[in-house]
């Protein structure tokens, strides 16, 4: 890929995805971008000072867009009363794009004590008529588990008006959860029980595919679960997210729903 063309993908994926790996007969699959390693652990991370939670975000647009580690962060530590980082990679790649042995994404692995890192972009069929290998995220869990940090799988919400691709996508993260012994965050069914209890809710942006802010604390608030072991219902309002404190209720009580009916850490 050249750097003209990476840097388009960049400017354009705030709009729409923008990345390789389909077949013949696919759409593009939702939101990474390639990009070239640049061998460096960014100052953000290798600088901050140490906290209780480490949380790492290995993403694309899906983890990065909104302040969505602000946001993780920013429920985390009201839930827990405790210090936390909460930290995105500065590249967009899928994960089978990220080597397990050396360049950026490992440097920042190792960078730091984290706690938890998160892990999206896992090539899937937009479709559902086909099929890509898990290998690399299966890789990536041994990794993290060798250092004896806990690996939560990041299944992609579902694009808008779409009622089938939260679950399918979730089914495939969690296939990879259990042969690997991860955790998995229910995104897709809270965003399909959102919609179900709120019709009218937004949780897209523009383009119908990326999270406005609706959404993104929706997202923030599964992981928040996932990460704390506490109900997302019992925490109390979190000013600065840019939501009210009645949805902030209303999206409390999806998640809590959501994480019961879908145990995320029980292969663990």
């Amino acid at each position: 890929m050249s750097v003209r063309w990476m840097a388009i993908c960049l400017l354009v994926t705030m709009i729409t995805s923008c990345g390789g790996g389909k077949s013949n007969d696919e759409e593009a699959v939702m939101g990474a971008v390639e990009s070239a390693p640049t061998n460096s652990v960014p100052d953000y991370i290798l600088n901050a000072p140490d906290a209780d939670i480490e949380i790492l975000l290995i993403g694309n647009s899906h983890s990065a867009l909104e302040d969505f580690p602000l946001i993780i962060k920013n429920l985390v530590e009201a839930g827990t009363n405790q210090t936390v980082n909460s930290f995105n990679t500065n590249d967009w790649s899928y994960l089978s794009e990220r080597s397990r042995e050396s360049g950026t994404t490992y440097d920042i692995v190792h960078s730091r004590n984290w706690t938890h890192v998160i892990l999206q972009g896992q090539m899937y069929s937009t479709s559902g008529n086909n099929t890509f290998p898990t290998t690399a995220a299966e890789e990536w869990v041994a990794l993290l588990r060798d250092l004896d940090i806990i690996p939560i799988m990041y299944p992609e919400h579902p694009r808008e008006n779409n009622f089938e691709e939260g679950q399918r996508v979730y089914d495939l993260h969690h296939t990879i959860a259990q042969s690997s012994n991860a955790c998995v965050a229910p995104i897709g069914p809270a965003w399909d029980i959102a919609a179900e209890w709120y019709p009218d809710l937004s949780l897209h942006n523009e383009d119908g595919n990326h999270f406005n802010r609706r959404g993104a604390v929706l997202s923030a608030l599964v992981f928040y679960q996932v990460i704390t072991e506490q109900p997302a219902n019992e925490l109390r309002f979190v000013e600065g997210l840019g939501v009210r404190e009645q949805l902030q209720t209303d999206l409390k009580r999806v998640v809590t729903d959501a994480v019961a009916l879908y145990p995320p850490c029980e292969y663990l």
